[in-house]
């Protein structure tokens, strides 16, 4: 798995986007970068792409997934969109993955449309 991570200035957003197989090991790694770049820069608004990644977590490791990000340091006043392919093989995990997270009541949402993604971000 490797990712580029960015800071938009302008939208206050950090832009990571990944490519490769991710597991949950990556997925940990870098999600403690992503946030750290965001307490760097002073930013709450996450915008992952992951449209040419693989995504290999198994239903389990979504399942952890908001404690493990909670132990980060991800909050109630933090908000991440997570872009997927809408081909996808995978959609059914993206949504469940959506799921877990609203019911930890974690801002975080998946979405096809990158413009949709950043307007939600954006968005108060």
């Amino acid at each position: 798995m490797n990712w580029e991570i960015d800071y938009l200035e302008e939208d206050n957003i950090v832009q990571v986007k990944t490519n490769g197989h991710l597991r949950w090991e990556d997925k940990k790694k870098l999600s403690q970068e992503t946030l750290a770049a965001g307490r760097e820069k002073n930013a709450r608004a996450f915008l992952i792409d992951h449209k040419d990644a693989t995504f290999a977590l198994s239903v389990l490791e979504i399942d952890k997934l908001p404690d493990m990000f909670k132990a980060l340091g991800f909050g109630p006043e933090d908000k991440m969109a997570i872009l997927f392919s809408s081909d996808s093989a995978k959609n059914s995990l993206f949504k469940f993955f959506q799921n877990v997270f609203y019911l930890n009541s974690l801002q975080i949402r998946v979405f096809t449309d990158p413009n949709e993604a950043t307007a939600w971000l954006k968005a108060k």
